[in-house]
């Protein structure tokens, strides 16, 4: 017995494409050398699955699958899954697509290639792809560059020279320095002192030495730890900061802030800026909505509707759990363990 090139997978309509699975199935009979007509028919119901086969017999009545040629076969399934096509629509698909943030430039080069397959482009197919393809990038550096080549540059090299522009841009990205200008640092050593004729206590005053005794010294700080912030003061007393607005010279039940409500979490008792909680935000998301107007009165609000997490490809949801897992893996990390992260359920 021969060998046997190749691995004929079986043709199930709900997940292949049966002009795919036609081409295939063919090449396998050229690779193994199978010319026999009843032999071909024989493989090709073979690899059917129950329900593709189920639809040849719908298909093919009065008469069996056993009794029809190969030919016969393959017309019967291409005329049923031949889809309408209309080539203002494949067009319109075709120029209103963008480049993903998510996809590299030699898949979204293999992306236009696909939409314009029905587009019937005919001997302008090059000059069509190439300008979609450079239209299709936001503003940046890529496009900039195409701005300076002239209009005889082809599809193929139009994908050299953005690929080559996306490669320099990331290879020789040289880290940012900074440079921090040493100068000396003062700080007011606070004496407070009572007020003789009001009894009140009083701060230091604008004047090197007060009418009442009381004295306002500057003298230079330690400024051995250059990133030593304003209000690092209070910290290195032991003093702790309010959890309300992240303050350090007075406590929580102080705050001028306590019955103030975030506006980023929506809690009440805290402060936007030293929230604790942290959220996945879609920045550029793939999924569009829609709005409407709800009626003939221009001062009725139109009616919206936001479509989230609709994109048909699901590029919305992948990202969603992409920052999900994020967050999770930063969250176990030791730099924020020390400060009592965790993840809670909402």
């Amino acid at each position: 017995m021969a060998a046997q090139f190749g691995i004929q997978s079986e043709f199930n309509p709900d997940v292949h494409d049966f002009d795919i699975f036609i081409r295939k199935l063919k090449s396998f009979f050229v690779a193994n050398a199978i010319v026999n007509e009843e032999r071909k028919r024989a493989i090709l119901l073979n690899a059917l699955s129950e329900n593709a086969f189920v639809l040849l017999e719908n298909l093919a009545l009065p008469a069996k699958p056993e009794n029809i040629s190969f030919d016969d076969i393959v017309k019967l399934f291409e005329t049923y899954y031949k889809p309408t096509r209309v080539v203002f629509a494949e067009r319109f698909a075709f120029y209103a697509t963008k480049k993903w943030d998510s996809e590299t430039i030699q898949e979204y080069a293999v992306r236009l290639r696909g939409l314009a397959t029905h587009c019937k482009f005919g001997t302008s197919l090059d000059n069509a792809l190439r300008d979609k393809f450079i239209c299709g990038f936001e503003k940046g550096k890529i496009l900039d560059m195409f701005f300076t080549k002239d209009e005889h540059l082809t599809f193929q090299e139009a994908i050299q020279a953005a690929t080559a522009t996306d490669v320099a841009n990331h290879s020789y990205r040289l880290p940012a320095t900074v440079q921090v200008k040493g100068e000396n640092i003062y700080k007011l050593d606070y004496q407070e002192v009572k007020d003789q004729r009001t009894g009140y206590r009083s701060g230091p005053r604008n004047r090197e030495q007060s009418s009442r005794g009381q004295t306002t010294r500057f003298r230079r700080a330690d400024t051995s730890n250059t990133n030593t912030s304003s209000g690092s003061s209070w910290r290195q007393t032991g003093m702790s900061s309010c959890k309300v607005c992240g303050g350090g010279n007075h406590g929580t039940q102080r705050c001028f802030y306590r019955e103030y409500t975030c506006t980023f979490c929506g809690a009440k008792g805290h402060l936007r800026r030293i929230c604790k909680k942290v959220f996945s935000m879609l920045v550029h998301p793939k999924s569009k909505g829609y709005i409407e107007l709800r009626s003939s009165d221009p001062l009725d609000s139109p009616k919206f509707y936001a479509n989230y997490l609709s994109d048909p490809e699901y590029h919305d949801v992948r990202t969603f759990i992409a920052a999900i897992r994020e967050k999770q893996r930063i969250s176990q990390s030791p730099s924020l363990k020390r400060y009592g992260a965790e993840i809670v359920d909402t």
